[in-house]
């Protein structure tokens, strides 16, 4: 009997020890993980990011009409979606954040506001069936009560059809006039959304969501190669802050529960 319950108490060690180093290896795996998103490298694109809008989305492969079966669907899912939705789940990054980063990340995203003379600047996540809004810099307007939305009526997801997301921008001139967006919610009602410009944010080659700007108003001058730039640069940078969030949500997890062994 004293042999049985020593047996049964190394088996159940032995359990607990595989879990822990399955739990540890997992998390050192994310730890390694590095912003591999630089400064946009104007010598290699010399006339500024690319501009993707839905009159190039055809040369994707990705259909453009925002209507099935009488109902407004929105962006097609991009072709990585699973794995893309997987690498989400393991950033951590849709649960709270910590007020140290809170504070950083919603400094860029006003500072981006500001750059592109918008009054909306926000950062988003794209999960599954919804859109998350993870700072928000709103000057005025009734977007100020909205922290997230359904992921069909989501711009932004259509900044996840970027094929080369490290060069590249999404742009909406004018949301009324454009056909994958005209009978969008969000412009048909309020906020009645005009302008869009949205910069994939690259962690580990996945985009993950946005740094994005919304007018009320249209803009058909649209944006100033420069100021692209800068919000690449912008963007590269909130991914080197995401993935120190990453880690430091993740440690916090470990110290809640298993313990995460360190190489």
């Amino acid at each position: 009997s004293a042999s049985a319950s020593a047996s049964a108490s190394a088996s159940a060690s032995d359990s607990d020890s595989a879990s822990t180093s399955a739990f540890a290896q997992a998390s050192n795996s994310a730890f390694n993980r590095t912003a591999r998103t630089s400064v946009f490298d104007k010598s290699e694109h010399p006339q500024g990011p690319s501009i993707l809008n839905s009159a190039t989305m055809p040369t994707l492969g990705y259909r453009t009409c925002p209507i099935v079966n009488g109902q407004y669907v929105g962006a097609p899912p991009p072709k990585n979606e699973a794995e893309r939705l997987s690498m989400m789940q393991s950033t951590g990054l849709l649960k709270d954040w910590s007020p140290d980063h809170m504070a950083t990340i919603d400094r860029i995203t006003e500072l981006f506001a500001r750059l592109c003379d918008v009054p909306v600047g926000l950062i988003t996540l794209i999960d599954e069936e919804r859109q998350v809004f993870k700072s928000r810099y709103i000057a005025h307007g009734s977007m100020k009560g909205l922290r997230e939305t359904s992921r069909n009526v989501s711009f932004c997801a259509w900044t996840l059809l970027s094929k080369t997301p490290e060069d590249q921008v999404f742009i909406v001139n004018d949301a009324s006039k454009d056909f994958a967006f005209r009978d969008n919610p969000l412009v048909t009602g309020g906020p009645k959304i005009r302008f869009y410009v949205g910069v994939p944010i690259v962690f580990e080659g996945f985009v993950l969501g946005t740094l994005c700007g919304i007018d009320y108003t249209p803009r058909p001058q649209g944006v100033d190669s420069e100021v692209l730039v800068q919000m690449q640069n912008l963007a590269a940078l909130i991914s080197t802050e995401f993935h120190k969030m990453s880690r430091a949500l993740l440690e916090a997890e470990g110290a809640e529960g298993v313990p995460i062994v360190f190489e």
